[in-house]
């Protein structure tokens, strides 16, 4: 029943305080398509969070780096360069209003 325990870690201490929702939609649905961008996806240290979604988009990650100049970098020169990708939209936060980790 439990899978572990964890350290809550301030993430403006290790460089990852600027936190972007991405939604991404693949070029196709094909077989290779769908395992080469999923392994692309996942091998980037900056995605915290991946999950594979049903209807649309195909994808949502988080991806946390230091600030925006930061992401702004890693969505043009990683992000749009995945394999199969066919369209990414980034979205973040104006505030967090409530955040919690669940521990049951």
């Amino acid at each position: 029943m439990i899978l572990g325990y964890h350290a809550r870690i301030d993430p403006s201490m290790i460089g990852r305080a600027f936190e972007v929702h991405v939604e991404f939609e693949l070029a196709d649905q094909g077989k290779d398509t769908v395992e080469a961008f999923e392994a692309a996806l996942v091998a980037f240290e900056q995605v915290v969070e991946a999950r594979r979604m049903f209807g649309r988009p195909d994808y949502l990650a988080l991806v946390a780096v230091a600030d925006l100049p930061t992401y702004e970098q890693f969505m043009t020169r990683q992000l749009m360069a995945l394999p199969g990708l066919g369209r990414l939209q980034s979205r973040f936060a104006m505030k967090t209003i409530k955040s919690e980790i669940l521990s049951t």
